[in-house]
């Protein structure tokens, strides 16, 4: 029986999808200051997974945790997700992103955060894929 950390490890064919799998479109954002300079820089992520939950986790591991070797189950994850999430007023560069939701404290005045996934059709995946218009995949084009 596959294990969350195979889930995360696995490569998948696009024209190979395991039954019941859907291709997700992730977007995700960081923020940070540099030299007294607010920048930005956003983020896509193509994800094979049999729901948008678990497309979300495969997203996070890979975004919101750095790829954290130490990570086995999606509790690890969220376990990393909670110790690091923004509290209201810890810094004057946070207080902009504490009010919200979903942001996360990657350290050194840096934030991050996920937007929900959307399906993607094969024939969308594929034109992503292809033009290698993302910034980090579990689906390979066959």
């Amino acid at each position: 029986m596959a294990t969350f950390k195979d889930f995360l490890n696995n490569r998948i064919e696009l024209n190979n999808l395991p039954e019941g799998y859907c291709i997700y479109i992730i977007q995700g954002e960081k923020h940070w200051m540099a030299n007294g300079d607010m920048n930005d820089k956003n983020y896509t992520f193509v994800v094979a997974a049999r729901n948008p939950v678990l497309a979300k986790q495969w997203a996070g591991f890979v975004f919101l945790t750095n790829s954290d070797c130490s990570v086995e189950t999606y509790s690890d994850i969220k376990d990393i997700l909670d110790e690091n999430a923004l509290k209201p007023s810890e810094s004057a560069f946070f207080d902009q992103y504490s009010e919200h939701e979903g942001w996360v404290d990657m350290g050194g005045d840096i934030v991050k955060r996920l937007e929900l996934p959307e399906e993607l059709t094969n024939e969308e995946a594929s034109v992503i894929l292809r033009f290698n218009t993302f910034d980090d995949s579990n689906v390979n084009l066959t």
